[in-house]
């Protein structure tokens, strides 16, 4: 990605997993500084995620150019050209906006549809002023649409299912729904794909709208029903969802594998549902991510969209207005504009 941080401060996370690289690839990268904030959580201790970051900092000689800090203070943000929008650092509020440095910008770190209002607040940063842009994570040097057949397939796979040969229902839309419709025909594999968009279904193939598919006559002798809706706020398995409570018995005896997507943890546990994983994820976030399949998809996109955030400070930094800081970075086809929802 050509990422060059040189004469930039970053403010960004320190955190578990494989997510431990974000502060370590902006150092990498020659950030002059990286503040990374970390908490406790249910991944781990504060203490211990700051003392195994400086020690991975360590092994790559960066470790004088990280600072990790609890809070969010004033004076570590005020100082940062590049604010990311991750895990820790988040919500990233009115109160946090106004501390940021005029020529301040915030890269979103994926794609723009996936932004979530109790994240940050978009009004703010264009009433201020403040650059925010996405991630294309379709770009050719990422394509992690591409890694959703591989994701389920791991699933699959951890509850004893082949894979090949077998029967899904899929209730996924938009590029998700289609990758995995993609992986599974290429692999011929049998499906029935449901999806939430109503320009997505087409006459006499085995992709439905959600509105005109009967959940309660399922003819189709399915191993399991992938969840993998991150697009629509639509009730999946619930009292009035897709699944419920008229329609149940016809899915008590299958296998759920849940990515994403609402459901009602209650009611799968009231009919009996069997559900994998089981630490069942609200809307708009994943149960398991592509970090699960290994640390390269992760890695790509840290990067990626350190990247976005590079692109926008150096616009800045050249004294380029708001405006056109959105209109140049918007051209590169690594970044994505709000206006592309």
């Amino acid at each position: 990605f050509d990422l060059h941080l040189s004469g930039i401060t970053i403010f960004t996370e320190a955190a578990t997993g494989n997510y431990i690289f974000t502060p370590i690839i902006a150092a990498l990268a020659g950030a002059e500084k990286v503040y990374a904030i970390t908490k406790d959580s249910k991944h781990g201790k504060k203490e211990t995620v700051k003392e195994k970051t400086l020690e991975v900092a360590k092994a790559f000689d960066v470790e004088d150019k990280i600072k990790i800090v609890y809070e969010k203070k004033p004076e570590y943000v005020q100082k940062c050209d590049i604010i990311t929008n991750s895990g820790f650092v988040r919500p990233i509020d009115k109160k946090m906006i106004d501390s940021m440095k005029s020529t301040a910008v915030i890269p979103l770190m994926f794609e723009t549809w996936e932004f979530r209002e109790e994240d940050l607040d978009l009004e703010y940063c264009r009433r201020t002023e403040i650059p925010l842009l996405g991630t294309n994570e379709d770009h050719d040097k990422l394509k992690l649409f591409y890694s959703a057949g591989f994701l389920v397939s791991k699933l699959l796979f951890e509850c004893g299912l082949e894979v090949y040969k077998n029967k899904f229902l899929i209730i996924s839309s938009g590029k998700a729904g289609q990758s995995i419709q993609d992986f599974f025909e290429n692999n011929m594999i049998d499906y029935v794909r449901i999806t939430c968009s109503s320009n997505e279904h087409a006459p006499q193939s085995n992709v439905f709208y959600y509105k005109d598919f009967d959940f309660g006559n399922v003819e189709m002798d399915i191993d399991a029903v992938i969840l993998f809706e991150l697009l629509h706020d639509v009730p999946i398995i619930s009292n009035n969802g897709m699944i419920n409570k008229d329609n149940r018995d016809n899915f008590t005896d299958k296998l759920f594998i849940h990515i994403c997507g609402r459901v009602n943890s209650e009611f799968i546990e009231d009919c009996g549902i069997n559900i994998y994983p089981n630490d069942l994820a609200d809307f708009g976030y994943m149960t398991r991510s592509g970090d699960y399949l290994g640390p390269a998809i992760t890695v790509e996109l840290i990067t990626a969209g350190l990247k976005v955030g590079e692109i926008m400070s150096r616009l800045r930094k050249e004294g380029k207005p708001y405006q056109e800081v959105i209109e140049i970075a918007t051209k590169n086809p690594l970044v994505t504009g709000f206006s592309e929802v």
